[in-house]
């Protein structure tokens, strides 16, 4: 049963993965994507922990079964939902900065490849998000971006309808779930370490779980360098020129008083 189960589990992270990759032939929207993150990583966790249950000689369908798997379930669909986001920005950021470099150059060119364009937004939720509230998003969901502009517009929207703290919300409803199944487990060392690990889940920059931030005996680094918000950065760009064409930006002294202005409110 435990070798069934994970065979299981590997086969939907393979299904789940390929749902990255544009275009897509399935429906836009945040239900789609959050289906996708519970088919990515949820089940994954989800069948370690109900494997777990299982060699600790409780029944399948027994109460503390259940439990360990709906604790996996939400707690990697939580992580997944903060990780896509994580990645998100930090990606939106690259391809920000990479703007920013061409309106210094003296040359007006500048040109981005379709991964550049596309990699940034719809990795995580907001644009699914987004694509609910505006429909005019969901070709861009499901196919790609066309140009630089259509990207910012996307960004614009995104801000307008608050997705990214929506989506925050999900994780957080997510990584409450998982601690609310510990309560089967009663109560011990065991549980509060697992609810730390939930709160650990959601946390931004989810520095607590990843390996580099801990020193040799095993405690906790806190990192000093900070990202900067990809919030920020669209919101220098805001004012930039809407309709810009693909690697094309006919108003760089417009636009470099805006990244000038986003420097100096963001020391």
């Amino acid at each position: 049963a435990v070798v069934e189960i994970m065979a299981g589990a590997l086969e939907a992270i393979m299904k789940g993965q390929m749902h990255l990759h544009r275009p897509m032939h399935t429906s836009a929207g945040m239900e789609q994507y959050l289906r996708v993150v519970d088919t990515r990583t949820g089940h994954l966790l989800a069948a370690g922990c109900l494997c777990i249950a299982l060699i600790g000689g409780h029944k399948r369908d027994s109460e503390l079964a259940e439990a360990a798997y709906d604790f996996g379930l939400n707690l990697g669909s939580a992580y997944q939902i903060t990780s896509d986001l994580r990645e998100t920005e930090r990606n939106y950021e690259k391809l920000l900065s990479k703007m920013q470099e061409c309106l210094q150059d003296d040359a007006l060119q500048c040109s981005f490849d379709p991964y550049e364009l596309n990699e940034p937004l719809q990795r995580a939720g907001p644009l699914m998000y987004a694509a609910d509230v505006y429909p005019e998003l969901k070709d861009a969901a499901l196919n790609g971006f066309d140009d630089v502009g259509a990207l910012l517009r996307a960004r614009e929207l995104i801000a307008e309808c608050q997705a990214v703290d929506a989506v925050r919300k999900m994780a957080a409803d997510r990584a409450e779930r998982a601690a609310g199944a510990l309560g089967s487990f009663g109560e011990g060392g065991e549980q509060a370490a697992l609810r730390a690990l939930c709160a650990y889940a959601i946390e931004p920059q989810q520095t607590r779980l990843q390996r580099k931030n801990y020193d040799k005996t095993g405690q906790f680094v806190q990192p000093t360098d900070k990202p900067k918000s990809g919030t920020q950065l669209a919101a220098a760009l805001k004012d930039a020129k809407k309709g810009a064409k693909l690697g094309m930006f006919s108003v760089k002294e417009q636009v470099k008083e805006q990244f000038d202005r986003w420097r100096g409110g963001s020391k």
